[in-house]
């Protein structure tokens, strides 16, 4: 591949009128074909176990850029006043923070959780935790965008 900037995008869409929960934690990215394991222990900038804050992810909504469309980010950090049951922290089992999440019933047609630039002619290995609590009209996916606003699904 060429070494063109990018971006990862996890596009959360929305439920019609369902309540529901996305969750996604412990993205860790390492270069290398995903049916093998890294030759040493690495941390890449992009990593994220959502622990604190979003590290260098955004929480972006798509949209016209009207103010009619502006609303409050979607993604989340989860805390201990959003309890989801059965939702728990993967990094280290905690039942009420450490990943984040979007709940399906209050984002407009979808979300954006917008990783830091990639750039590398390198294949690499996307791996991340996600749980779901939502209705078969929600969904997850992930895509790559690039620059000129282009994006191709990686992940679905």
């Amino acid at each position: 591949t060429p070494n063109v900037p990018y971006l990862l995008a996890f596009e959360g869409l929305r439920a019609n009128n369902v309540l529901g929960i996305i969750a996604v934690d412990d993205i860790t990215i390492f270069p290398s074909q995903c049916s093998l394991k890294p030759g040493k222990a690495m941390e890449d900038p992009r990593d994220c176990s959502f622990e604190f804050n979003f590290c260098n992810w955004k929480s972006i909504n798509p949209g016209s850029a009207l103010a009619s469309d502006l609303r409050p980010q979607d993604w989340k950090l989860a805390d201990r006043n959003h309890n989801f049951g059965s939702f728990r922290d993967h990094t280290f089992n905690l039942d009420n923070s450490g990943y984040v999440y979007f709940d399906t019933i209050n984002i407009l047609t979808k979300t954006w959780l917008i990783s830091p630039t990639i750039t590398t002619d390198q294949s690499f290995c996307l791996q991340f935790w996600f749980a779901a609590a939502a209705s078969q009209t929600s969904n997850l996916e992930v895509k790559r965008q690039y620059n000129n606003g282009t994006m191709g699904e990686l992940w679905r």
